[in-house]
C-alpha cells in the first residue's frame, strides 16, 4: 500500500511538470517552437500556437504600403481565393502564415479588414497601427443674419506604436510618458531616454532595451 501511495505521489508530480511546461509553450516563451499556420479565433489560441481555422495553401498574403507624410507603413490582407469559407464576423484575433503573426485589428473576419505584423521583444510583443485623427473646422462669417460657412478640418491617418505583454495580451498605446514609467526602474537607460532630442523616433529602440534588459 505504501508503494502504492509514493507511486501515486511520483506520477502526480511528473503530470503537474508536464503541463505546466506544455502550458507555456507558445510564440512567446520559445523562439525554436514552430508556428502552426492558421486563424486564431481569441487570444488564447494564440497563446497555445493553436489555431482552429487552418488557412489553405491558396491564401495570398498581400502588403499593401502606406505613406503617411514622411513615414512609411505596411499593413497586410490575406486572400483566400474564395476557396475558404469562414463566415463573416467570426472572431479572429489574428492569423500566423507558419513564420509571422498577424494581429486583426477589428477583431472579426472580414475580406477587406488590415493585419498589422507583430514582433517579439522578450517577454512582450510590439507592433505598428494606423489611427485616424479628425480635426474640427472653424465656421467662419455670416454673423447675425447668418450666411457663414465651414471652413477647414478633415480626417487624417497616423501611425501609433502598440505593444502587449504575453500574459494578459492588454493592448497598450506606446508613447513617451508610457515608455518613462517602464524605464523607472533601469535609472540609466531612463536617463538616456531623457537626453534623446527625437524621442518619439527612439520608442522602439528604448522599447526593445527595455525588454532585453527586464530578460536578462
Amino acid at each position: 500500500m505504501r508503494f502504492l501511495n509514493i507511486k501515486f505521489i511520483l506520477l502526480s508530480v511528473l503530470f503537474f511538470v508536464h503541463f505546466t511546461i506544455n502550458a507555456q509553450e507558445g510564440p512567446n516563451l520559445d523562439s525554436t517552437i514552430a508556428l502552426k499556420r492558421g486563424f486564431y479565433r481569441t487570444y488564447q489560441e494564440f497563446k497555445d500556437n493553436n489555431p482552429t481555422l487552418l488557412i489553405p495553401a491558396t491564401a495570398v498574403i498581400d502588403d499593401e504600403f502606406i505613406s503617411i507624410f514622411t513615414e512609411p507603413f505596411y499593413c497586410y490582407k490575406i486572400n483566400l481565393i474564395d476557396t475558404f469559407k469562414i463566415e463573416k464576423y467570426t472572431p479572429v484575433w489574428g492569423f500566423c502564415d507558419g513564420v509571422h503573426i498577424y494581429l486583426n485589428r477589428e477583431k472579426e473576419f472580414r475580406k477587406r479588414v488590415r493585419y498589422d505584423i507583430i514582433e517579439k521583444m522578450g517577454n512582450y510583443y510590439y507592433f505598428q497601427t494606423t489611427s485616424m485623427t479628425y480635426s474640427p473646422g472653424m465656421y467662419v462669417g455670416g454673423g447675425v443674419g447668418g450666411g457663414g460657412m465651414m471652413m477647414g478640418g478633415g480626417a487624417s491617418k497616423t501611425v501609433q506604436q502598440m505593444y502587449f505583454d504575453f500574459a494578459s495580451g492588454t493592448e497598450e498605446l506606446l508613447t513617451k510618458s508610457k515608455l518613462k514609467k517602464l524605464l523607472q526602474q533601469y535609472p540609466d537607460l531612463l536617463q538616456k531616454f531623457k537626453d534623446e532630442t527625437s524621442k518619439s523616433k527612439k520608442l522602439k529602440m528604448y522599447f526593445k532595451l527595455f525588454t532585453e534588459r527586464e530578460g536578462s
